[in-house]
């Protein structure tokens, strides 16, 4: 059995298709370097101690969690 030989739009669409996903990756970097820079100005503005920040920290983790577990069907 052969392997098909891929054809030029098959190449072309394989090319956007890695260029696309590069740049939805780096825009998916930014927003979560940007959303983490705003996490650490709210902590800091807000002057609650560290411990309480990293409880309400965990119970945002669980809940978010328990949100992608029901979206996957695990729950």
């Amino acid at each position: 059995m052969t392997a098909k030989k891929p054809t030029k739009a098959n190449q072309l669409l394989q090319k956007h298709k890695e260029e696309y996903e590069a740049v939805y990756a780096l825009a998916i970097d930014e927003a979560t370097a940007h959303l983490y820079n705003r996490f650490i100005g709210f902590i800091s503005e807000s002057r609650i101690p560290l411990y309480n920040v990293s409880v309400v920290l965990d119970i945002l983790k669980a809940e978010v969690t328990e949100q992608i577990r029901k979206k996957q069907g695990l729950i």
